[in-house]
């Protein structure tokens, strides 16, 4: 009976640690689903410089397994005029320069940072997490508000890299620095 009922009370705690879980589960996918949409959309309302195409336009990715997964079914069967988009797992700065956007998720700013310095003067859309990427060079930073992604843009990491910003992107971050396009 004492092992019955230490089986029971061990079934409920996991059961209620497994429930207390699914919600932040589900906040995590939700979040990095919202992000990789960000990502996707960010090549509708940013101009990158004709020379900077080929056949393909290569999304890096710095980041988690989840996002990473959320990144790649945002991505499926994608194009921006007319090219095919891809993401990467850029590995060496070499690779880094042939990204149009390149992503670093929280936590990977280590190994994302020698690939953000190979293309800090390059036509690449920088993308990162919380207000200090912009200080380190970063063109957009996610950050959450009220359990809500939202984005900060340095129109100079923009200028910089030969970006152009869409005034209708500007109009829905939280702050732009820099000066006007």
């Amino acid at each position: 009976m004492v092992l019955l009922s230490a089986i029971v009370r061990s079934c409920l705690l996991t059961a209620a640690f497994l429930a207390a879980a699914l919600p932040a589960v589900a906040q995590s996918t939700l979040e990095n689903d919202v992000k990789a949409t960000f990502l996707y959309n960010f090549t509708k309302f940013v101009e990158w410089p004709p020379s900077a195409g080929d056949e393909t336009f290569r999304v890096c990715a710095v980041a988690d397994a989840a996002f990473v997964a959320s990144l790649d079914r945002t991505l499926a069967n994608e194009s921006i005029e007319g090219r095919r988009l891809v993401r990467l797992d850029p590995r060496s700065a070499e690779e880094a320069r042939h990204c149009a956007i390149m992503y670093v998720g929280s936590g990977y700013g280590e190994r994302g940072a020698p690939l953000l310095a190979a293309v800090r003067d390059l036509p690449v859309l920088t993308v990162g997490e919380g207000p200090q990427f912009l200080k380190q060079g970063g063109t957009i930073g996610f950050f959450l508000d009220n359990n809500r992604v939202r984005f900060d843009i340095s129109l100079r990491a923009a200028q910089r890299s030969g970006l152009k910003v869409s005034s209708k992107l500007l109009r829905v971050a939280r702050t732009v620095e820099g000066e006007t396009q």
